[in-house]
């Protein structure tokens, strides 16, 4: 698909002008391409801001560092 240029600002197509998404034909008919489970995650407490920065997150749950 080639884009449509306005002096140097490249403007894409109306989505309508976009063709499909999927194509009509599918080796595996009636399934699905994939989707994506995310399990809830309950976070119960919050770093200190001067924390937070270094370890990249507010959320200590999700602190990992990293050893490489």
């Amino acid at each position: 698909m080639r884009k449509r240029t306005k002096g140097k600002q490249a403007i894409m197509p109306a989505p309508a002008m976009l063709p499909q998404a999927l194509p009509a034909w599918s080796p595996l008919p009636g399934l699905k391409y994939g989707e994506a489970f995310i399990p809830p995650q309950t976070y119960t407490q919050t770093l200190p801001p001067e924390e937070a920065l270094r370890a990249g997150t507010i959320f200590p749950e999700l602190f990992s560092p990293y050893y490489g």
